[in-house]
């Protein structure tokens, strides 16, 4: 049994036995380190492009729309290829009998038949209604991929919202987390002055109510944000991780509402909607040609071939023929008449429909810029208001130590800063919310992107 040598008695034999194996395990040591050291990354903060990707990706409206308009394109080709001749193949195989007192005799006393035939159909005259359902269905592939772009710029507009309103609720809950912190550093301060003798007991409740107070206020708005980043995640499709940057936020967009006549034009020329609105109207003037196409004759070119073999002494026959078929619709009670009704009627719709899109789109236009041009003046103000209750603060904070001002005093300075802080980033809310609706409407999602 080998014994065991104390570190301080080893040999250079023992050593040498020592090191190999320290090496190895060394080795290893320093690639679990390396892989831990990797795998440990600081966060990132999630921006609105990625959010708006995100959201977009999983919105299972977005989803719907690529599936419909797949099948609009299969609509598109089965339309086309219905110019094109059809042939149809048709085989049969018969056995017939005849009974010849109780016995059932086939061959000398019945026979076999065998058919098989070839038949094809070229429709060369419908009255316009081949090429009218092709413009018809190639109207609804055009709607349905701007339907598709529509539901991406509401599925972005949904998300750039969430996104501010999250990051902005978290960027007011810091402030008041800064509030509470400054009160009760200051409270603890009024505690030290009062066992000075140099404040009265009533600054201690009044610190103390002020803390409670604006601490009441900061749990509040952690609810707040709290439950506007779970409408984010539910939006992206999972919960972002760190923070919400907020980096792009400082500049200053000009006023808009002196280009309003320009925004709308922008707006009227690019939004999806509007496109998808005039694709379904070209799509209901073609339904309307294909109504009145049904009034007209039916001209088709018919072939057809075939090879039969018939009676037990196996005759054979070949054949073919070929030939014009002309159909012309006579009496219908007036069903054909009804139908191009109902397509008129439809045009007339989708036309009304259009006109609708197009004022609410309008109205919204408007809505957002004037909130756009209102939170940019309050902004400006506020930015000036900022630094004047930040030099207030200062001045009340240096009274106060000096014994003019009145802890009243230098609350009312601390709460007038904070509220102005968390009034300049609801304007800015208000100002990115409508900048981004506005850029949407006039620019779509590739606006976002730039």
């Amino acid at each position: 049994m080998q014994s065991l040598i104390p570190w301080g008695q080893w040999g250079e034999g023992e050593m040498r036995s020592f090191k190999p194996r320290c090496g190895r395990y060394t080795g290893l040591y320093v690639l679990i380190f390396l892989i831990c050291l990797l795998s440990v990354r600081p966060g990132t903060a999630m921006t609105l492009r990625q959010a708006v990707r995100l959201a977009v990706a999983s919105n299972p409206d977005v989803r719907a729309s690529r599936i419909s308009e797949a099948s609009s394109e299969l609509k598109f080709e089965t339309a086309r290829k219905n110019t094109w001749p059809s042939i149809t193949l048709n085989g049969s195989y018969l056995v017939s009998s005849t009974r010849n007192g109780i016995t059932d005799f086939v061959g000398a006393n019945g026979s076999r038949e065998k058919d098989l035939t070839a038949d094809l159909i070229w429709p060369i005259f419908r009255g316009g209604a081949l090429q009218a359902r092709i413009d018809g269905a190639g109207a609804i592939v055009k709607a349905g991929f701007h339907q598709t772009e529509t539901n991406r710029i509401k599925v972005a507009g949904i998300t750039a919202s969430a996104f501010i309103r999250a990051s902005g609720l978290e960027q007011i809950v810091k402030i008041y987390s800064t509030f509470v912190d400054q009160l009760g550093e200051h409270l603890r301060k009024v505690k030290i002055a009062y066992q000075n003798g140099t404040v009265p007991e009533i600054d201690i409740n009044r610190a103390e109510t002020a803390l409670e107070q604006t601490r009441s206020k900061a749990l509040s708005l952690k609810e707040d944000s709290a439950r506007a980043r779970e409408m984010l995640s539910i939006l992206i499709g999972g919960n972002p991780e760190g923070p919400l940057n907020v980096s792009d936020w400082g500049g200053l967009s000009p006023l808009l509402s002196k280009d309003i006549t320009g925004l709308t034009e922008k707006m009227v020329n690019n939004f999806p909607s509007l496109k998808a609105s005039m694709a379904r109207i070209m799509a209901a003037r073609a339904s309307v040609r294909v109504a009145k196409a049904a009034r007209l004759p039916k001209i088709d070119i018919i072939a057809g071939t075939g090879w039969q073999t018939v009676g037990h002494v196996r005759t054979n026959n070949i054949g073919w023929q070929a030939g014009i078929t002309i159909s012309f619709p006579f009496f219908d009670a007036g069903l054909r008449e009804r139908r191009l009704e109902i397509s008129r009627n439809s045009l007339h719709e989708e036309e009304f429909l259009k006109d609708t899109v197009l004022r609410h789109l309008r109205q919204s236009l408007v809505d957002d810029v004037r909130l756009h041009d209102r939170s940019l003046y309050i902004l400006q103000s506020l930015n000036h208001a900022v630094l004047t209750a930040g030099k207030a603060l200062r001045e009340a904070r240096a009274g106060y130590r000096e014994g003019v001002l009145s802890h009243l005093e230098l609350m009312d300075a601390w709460r007038t800063l904070t509220d102005i802080e968390v009034n300049r980033w609801n304007a800015m809310m208000e100002l990115k919310d409508s900048s981004y609706r506005i850029t949407l409407l006039t620019d779509g999602e590739r606006g976002i992107f730039r």
